[in-house]
């Protein structure tokens, strides 16, 4: 879902509060075939959002094992302010949908601060310092939305009263808060 299409129809009046979901909480060894394979299943959702960059995994960088390092390293990129943290996020997601790069490798993530133009030195320093107290926050969200029964991503709750799993449209989440205002 495309954010800034959402705010476009709704106004302004939109809030987000990032949260980690893992995906690959345990490291999982594939083949880069059968990982080739798997991202063939995110042509559907990839397709919703054509303003979205998707390529299925193509070349001989090896899989993602977990989706920690990356959750833990956005983490970390917002103690480095919150236009860090947005950038960070946004090359993270290009690195991993369209680059196909390996981002369970803190070497890629480290790259990742250097291409948004973060000191790479600096960021290593921080994945090292606050690596613990990130991944701790990370497995605290995770955990609460396992809880929450939350199974898939995005996985977004409006007003707190309103769940929307999965790969919708846009036009989904705006019936959804059309429904919410309506009964307010």
């Amino acid at each position: 879902m495309r954010l800034d299409r959402l705010q476009e129809r709704l106004g302004d009046a939109i809030t987000v509060e990032w949260k980690a979901f893992l995906l690959r909480p345990e490291p999982e060894a594939r083949t880069l075939e059968q990982f080739r394979r798997y991202t063939e299943s995110w042509r559907r959702p990839a397709a919703m959002e054509p303003a979205c960059g998707f390529h299925v995994w193509t070349g001989d960088a090896a899989p993602p094992t977990s989706s920690v390092g990356p959750a833990v390293a956005a983490r970390v990129a917002r103690e480095l302010g919150s236009d860090a943290a947005a950038r960070y996020e946004r090359a993270l997601f290009q690195a991993y949908f369209v680059d196909n790069r390996t981002v369970s490798d803190r070497r890629v993530l480290v790259d990742i601060a250097t291409d948004i133009g973060l000191d790479p030195a600096e960021f290593d320093a921080a994945l090292t310092e606050h690596g613990q107290a990130a991944q701790a926050a990370v497995f605290a969200e995770y955990h609460e939305a396992i809880e929450l029964g939350l199974y898939a991503v995005p996985a977004v709750v409006i007003d707190g009263r309103r769940l929307v799993q999965g790969a919708v449209d846009v036009d989904d989440y705006v019936r959804v808060i059309d429904a919410l205002r309506s009964e307010s």
